[in-house]
């Protein structure tokens, strides 16, 4: 209880993100100990946190603040897919339904929806949409619109698809290389992703001749996609053999 009750405090003084199990003792105590953390201002009352809200307007409210729970801001890919998760959460839903009255039965419906949404025919597409309005309640929770939230049973991880799996051999490599349009730019963007395993466009795009160190042979790569995890913002990687390709016509031997 005790650990629960300091998380509630820090959310008060700070206005750090309240965590899952916090959110959920909460929701689970009885009213007379609801009661005594309101008079102590760290929860708003039970017919408060009740308070009707269209879906739609806090999801875009949402989407608009252009921030995770966590107040990282997100990228514009990111905003991209939370954008298109609330399009189908209004389509699914339609306009008038609050964010306190969909239950754990309309959520796992909205997996339903979107098995049969055209379109969408990947696994882990379906659980990224599911992913994303699992944040969206994430939040209603935080801002204590709801107690509990409707998509924390639903499958949101990525699932390992193998069977999409194909290791590109040296020579069919080489034979890409000469259909490129050029043996310049488009050689240096296939070189870069094959042999050092580039992100493409969003690494690729910020490397400069300032990050290759020709004395130690190595090369900085930074990484938009993971700045916010500490540590990962960048990484180093040696300057392979195989990048001194890019000087040279195709026609390696395998």
């Amino acid at each position: 209880m005790s650990r629960h009750i300091e998380a509630l405090v820090l959310h008060k003084v700070s206005r750090l993100m309240i965590d899952t199990a916090t959110s959920q003792w909460v929701a689970d105590v009885d009213d007379g100990l609801y009661e005594k953390l309101r008079e102590f201002g760290l929860v708003n009352s039970r017919s408060a946190a009740a308070g009707s809200q269209r879906l739609v307007d806090f999801v875009e409210r949402f989407v608009a603040k252009g921030r995770t729970n966590g107040g990282n801001k997100a990228k514009p890919r990111t905003l991209q897919k939370w954008q298109l998760t609330s399009r189908y959460l209004k389509e699914c839903f339609g306009n008038t339904v609050s964010v306190e009255s969909v239950t754990a039965a309309d959520a796992s419906d909205f997996r339903g929806w979107l098995e049969d949404k055209d379109g969408i025919d990947e696994e882990n597409s379906i659980r990224k949409h599911c992913q994303i309005a699992q944040m969206f309640f994430h939040a209603a929770m935080d801002a204590e619109l709801i107690h509990r939230n409707p998509f924390r049973k639903i499958p949101t991880t990525s699932v390992v698809n193998k069977s999409r799996d194909y290791f590109v051999t040296w020579k069919e490599f080489d034979a890409g290389i000469e259909h490129c349009p050029d043996h310049h730019q488009w050689k240096v963007v296939l070189f870069l992703a094959r042999v050092t395993g580039m992100r493409c466009p969003s690494e690729m795009v910020l490397a400069t001749w300032h990050d290759i160190d020709w004395k130690r042979n190595t090369m900085v790569i930074h990484s938009p996609k993971t700045e916010h995890h500490t540590g990962h913002e960048k990484r180093l990687i040696p300057l392979f053999p195989e990048l001194g390709e890019c000087s040279r016509k195709p026609g390696r031997t395998p």
